[in-house]
């Protein structure tokens, strides 16, 4: 496939349109909404504000003024859309939930290491705990965390802000492993409960390979950068979560849905080409830019 190339200008453009800080704006309705999200993949949740909670300015900066009511309706309603960890805590598609399956097996059986090892030998520890927020959920249906007792065996130890906050961590281990889902907000408030009842349609879903998995958030990834590299790929949407990437990046290449580019500084009087520089991470080829076919 023929090479595409692109002046830094063109690239910055491309990524400021694909991010729709730039071109036509949508409509602030429910559908204008639905179709960010699509340009974006996912957009990131913070409770700290300086000016604005970032999902809500985020939004906002695509769309104007919108009724935030609309958004909750495609949350708790709806359910178009629900939290779950993408680069970070995150909304993101519920159509998208064949991706975030796999993150959810992944943090269930690969946490060997460091962070990951450390929280699964307390879950370990704290068996009895982690079934009785279970039980509770499915017998009372969502509650809050204040509304759970602290029944932990063994409790969390941090040098940070979770230190001794078991239910909470409790609470972020079901959620990261795809037991439970937030179902309801109120104000920075989690209302938690079984993702089989709140998600019932992905209930008995069989998990999609691994490599369509990447290739599918390689190709979101792409779309929403404009123009990228594989490391720029896998530090975007799912961060880190790309096994197989640059095999991935070679079939979609091949079969022409991802073009191969070059940056090139017309400026320059020697017409200098812009690369990275070479990585582990990044896909073996002579040109490590890609962007998306259409």
């Amino acid at each position: 496939m023929t090479e595409l190339t692109f002046t830094p200008t063109l690239a910055r453009r491309l990524a400021v349109t694909r991010q729709r800080l730039a071109g036509p704006q949508v409509e602030a309705t429910p559908d204008g909404i639905m179709k960010v999200f699509r340009d974006l993949g996912c957009v990131q949740i913070d409770p700290i504000r300086a000016v604005e909670r970032t999902q809500y300015l985020t939004l906002w900066s695509r769309l104007g003024n919108y009724d935030r009511a609309h958004l909750d309706s495609l949350l708790w309603q709806e359910k178009q859309l629900f939290e779950y960890w993408a680069h970070a805590a995150s909304i993101v598609l519920t159509e998208d939930f064949p991706i975030h399956q796999t993150q959810m097996r992944s943090f269930s059986e690969n946490n060997t290491a460091g962070w990951g090892r450390r929280i699964r030998d307390w879950v370990a520890a704290n068996q009895s705990f982690r079934q009785y927020i279970l039980d509770e959920l499915r017998q009372r249906g969502p509650l809050f965390p204040n509304q759970l007792e602290d029944r932990s065996v063994q409790a969390w130890q941090s040098g940070g802000w979770t230190a001794g906050r078991n239910v909470t961590v409790m609470l972020s281990f079901l959620w990261e492993t795809g037991e439970i889902t937030v179902v309801e907000r109120k104000g920075l408030r989690k209302k938690w409960g079984l993702l089989e009842e709140h998600l019932p349609q992905w209930r008995n879903f069989e998990a999609l390979p691994e490599a369509e998995v990447v290739r599918r958030a390689a190709q979101k990834s792409l779309r929403a950068l404009g123009v990228g590299t594989a490391k720029h790929i896998e530090n975007h949407f799912i961060r880190k979560c790309y096994p197989g990437l640059d095999a991935a990046l070679t079939r979609l290449t091949a079969k022409k849905i991802i073009v191969p580019a070059s940056i090139r500084d017309s400026d320059s009087t020697a017409s200098k080409f812009i690369r990275p520089k070479s990585s582990a991470n990044t896909a073996t080829t002579s040109c490590p830019f890609y962007t998306a076919s259409g």
